[in-house]
């Protein structure tokens, strides 16, 4: 028994042993890394490109960890606006930290990455949040298959960053909404953590929106027009946003719920500030991150301090749940 359990959690490989974690509130508050060099970059919208010489999809979701485990957990990247479904967790060097570091520290993840068309702010679309959130309700339940008698239920982390963090949470509300779908029923109940990365849960500074959207559509031909209502949903105040946080509480008390938020300004703007990117729940852990709004989700190495800061917590949560939902699925 005890070898099946370390099998489930990934203990045992040679890789970093779960000892090199950070342990405590207290290590976490003393530990926060050197500030990242300055990154005033703004990218041009991502196109499609191949990884390991399989061609990369923009919309729908993909598998990236690609060890022989057994798979225990299913962990989903949601990007942000003007994301992408691998550049917006692909760092200037190419390393691609979902892929390329995250599965050697929970192996027995199923580590997956969904993208819609994030461009939508910025277009004639009227498409809403709540759109891109049946999207992603449709397409995990299309990849996640019913649960025969006697297993355990696979449990669900998702990683969020910007304004994929309110589409996951419209995601789970929805589910909750339509219970009668088995499908998104079973994503709500094995939905057990959530990594939120610079998620304006309280909107942000929408005249920044407009302008880094204007400076990517200059280099991107998608268009011109700007989808007033989705845009506006992220500006501070927005009832909107007040809405998905209000309902999502109750959703959100028995998960274990992770916060990173920036420290460092992006064109001068601190894109996402504290009190925008904490939800304020009793079981949500924070984590101040010396990176910006572009930076905070790009890691360089499985050495460096963003990934001991970011990477490595959030392995620490999967293997958490998974441990849990081993011990409760033996009592």
């Amino acid at each position: 028994m005890p070898e099946l359990f370390n099998r489930l959690i990934g203990k045992g490989k040679k890789k970093e042993d779960s000892t090199k974690l950070p342990l405590s509130g207290a290590s976490r508050s003393q530990g926060v890394p050197a500030a990242l060099p300055p990154d005033d970059t703004i990218p041009t919208l991502p196109v499609t490109t191949s990884v390991a010489n399989v061609p990369r999809q923009k919309i729908g979701l993909f598998e990236l960890s690609a060890n022989e485990c057994e798979k225990n957990i299913d962990v989903v990247a949601v990007h942000g606006i003007l994301g992408n479904a691998y550049k917006t967790w692909e760092h200037d060097n190419g390393s691609l930290w979902l892929r390329d570091f995250l599965p050697a520290d929970i192996p027995h993840a199923r580590i997956m990455t969904f993208g819609y068309d994030s461009t939508v702010a910025f277009s004639k679309s009227v498409a809403k949040i709540e759109d891109k959130a049946l999207e992603l309700l449709n397409h995990l339940s299309a990849k996640r298959s019913p649960t025969a008698p006697g297993v355990l239920p696979r449990p669900i982390i998702f990683i969020c960053h910007s304004l994929g963090g309110i589409v996951v949470k419209k995601a789970l509300i929805i589910a909750h909404e339509r219970d009668s779908n088995l499908d998104f029923k079973d994503i709500l109940v094995n939905t057990r953590g959530i990594a939120f990365l610079g998620v304006p849960h309280k909107g942000s500074d929408i005249a920044w929106w407009a302008s880094f959207g204007a400076k990517l559509l200059r280099n991107a031909s998608v268009g011109t027009s700007t989808n007033v209502g989705l845009l506006s949903d992220l500006e501070k105040g927005s009832a909107t946003l007040a809405n998905i946080s209000n309902q999502f509480v109750d959703r959100a008390r028995k998960m274990i719920i992770y916060t990173f938020y920036e420290t460092e300004k992006l064109n001068k703007v601190l894109v996402v500030d504290k009190q925008s990117a904490l939800i304020g729940l009793p079981n949500e852990s924070e984590f101040p991150v010396n990176a910006n709004h572009r930076t905070i989700c790009r890691i360089p190495s499985s050495t460096s301090h963003e990934y001991k800061t970011v990477g490595l917590w959030i392995a620490r949560l999967a293997r958490g749940v998974l441990a849990d939902n081993f011990l409760h699925g033996e009592t």
